[in-house]
């Protein structure tokens, strides 16, 4: 798209995530977030006569992924930023922007806040929420579709977000077959062949 004079900014909520991203990079590092008294007031470091400012003028939209582990607040703070620097009051600055993530997954850090402060912590809670076109993924690309292993594995993960077949419903039961005794059998089936002479490649690791 950069190519043919379009500008899509591709960040993540977390950095693990973001390497994930052909050229990602956290959302904290491309739009200034505050870290530090993150509050319902906060906005972006990021002046007018910046060149990150001019970035934002020609960006035709963003891409926001694991949205769920982001505090409304920091969404906010990027809200009002643009509205700041494009001198538009559509949200985002009428940036098109598409936030992806899975809010079964791990939501926002609250220092010592109960399950109500966490909740009420994400974007679901926050006035952009009104503002958003939900579109479910019901296809989960990571797996090997063909694979009947993969289908029951997929299934299992739902199971467990839903919060089903816990024990005590704190801990998660994990099924026989993925069960091992030892850390050295743990790290033998998920990186098999780690500790070969010669050591594997770089891609190994990489991939």
């Amino acid at each position: 798209m950069h190519s043919e004079g379009t500008i899509i900014l591709c960040v993540s909520s977390s950095g693990i995530s973001a390497l994930l991203i052909h050229g990602g990079r956290t959302a904290h590092s491309v739009f200034k977030i505050p870290i530090d008294l993150l509050s319902e007031d906060s906005i972006c470091n990021i002046t007018k006569n910046s060149l990150c400012a001019d970035l934002l003028h020609l960006t035709k939209a963003i891409i926001w992924d694991e949205i769920g582990a982001q505090h409304q607040h920091a969404v906010e703070a990027v809200d009002q930023t643009f509205h700041d620097i494009c001198n538009d009051e559509q949200p985002f600055a009428g940036i098109t922007v598409v936030l992806g993530g899975d809010f079964l997954q791990t939501l926002p850090v609250v220092p010592k806040g109960s399950h109500e402060d966490i909740v009420n912590a994400t974007i679901q809670r926050s006035h952009l929420w009104q503002n958003v076109e939900i579109l479910y993924l019901h296809q989960n690309m990571c797996l090997d579709q063909g694979s009947a292993d993969a289908q029951q594995f997929a299934q299992w993960l739902l199971e467990v977000g839903h919060g089903r077949n816990m024990i005590h419903d704190t801990q998660i039961c994990l099924p026989e077959h993925m069960r091992v005794n030892n850390v050295e059998l743990l790290i033998d089936s998920i990186y098999p062949g780690v500790n070969s002479n010669p050591p594997p490649p770089p891609e190994y690791f990489l991939n």
